[in-house]
């Protein structure tokens, strides 16, 4: 093979190193395709590493901004929760100039009636049902519309209608007066 500087190679010997760089090229090709497979994978995940490190700020961020309504929204409670027990102190020892106002404000509002004194009125004074009906009537015109379903079981319990009309005749000064329709008597009653 070697004589002096010369280098004689048979045809076989060529064709292997032929074969040998022909296949090294195809090696070589392989790798630099390969290295650029691998240099596309590593950009993708550089890019997904990416596109997660900003979720994670992002989610971070929102954290930290829930935390602080959080916060804000205890420190509110708290504060409500002082003004409530503040409330409940003064209502247990109401301010008296409070209450007369309120009383003032309802008395300019609506006319109070003793239940009691309107029940007697209507057992001793009210013998007619014509005059029971038109104080019932007065009664619920007096009382606001969305206090009067309320009231009217109030009414009825209270204003109850006369069963019987009393005498249609009336003594006045020893004179009789018996008021039914056309045959009305008046007669002097004789003293005793």
């Amino acid at each position: 093979m070697e004589e002096g500087n010369n280098i004689n190679l048979s045809c076989g010997d060529l064709i292997a190193l032929s074969k040998e760089w022909s296949d090294r090229d195809v090696k070589y090709a392989r790798l630099e395709m390969r290295y650029g497979l691998l240099v596309e994978k590593l950009r993708e995940q550089e890019e997904k590493l990416a596109a997660s490190e900003a979720a994670r700020n992002k989610a971070e961020e929102e954290v930290r901004q829930l935390k602080n309504i959080n916060e804000q929204q205890q420190r509110d409670i708290d504060f409500l929760k002082t003004k409530i027990a503040d409330m409940a102190s003064s209502v247990e020892s109401p301010n008296m100039d409070t209450l007369q106002q309120a009383i003032e404000f309802l008395l300019q509002k609506h006319l109070l009636i003793s239940i009691l004194q309107l029940q007697t009125f209507m057992q001793d004074k009210v013998s007619d049902v014509n005059t029971a009906l038109a104080l019932r009537a007065l009664m619920l015109e007096c009382i606001p519309e969305q206090l009067q379903a309320a009231s009217l079981a109030i009414i009825n319990k209270v204003m109850v209608l006369p069963d019987k009309p009393k005498s249609a005749s009336a003594t006045i000064d020893n004179r009789k007066i018996n008021l039914y329709g056309d045959n009305s008597i008046y007669e002097e009653n004789p003293k005793e």
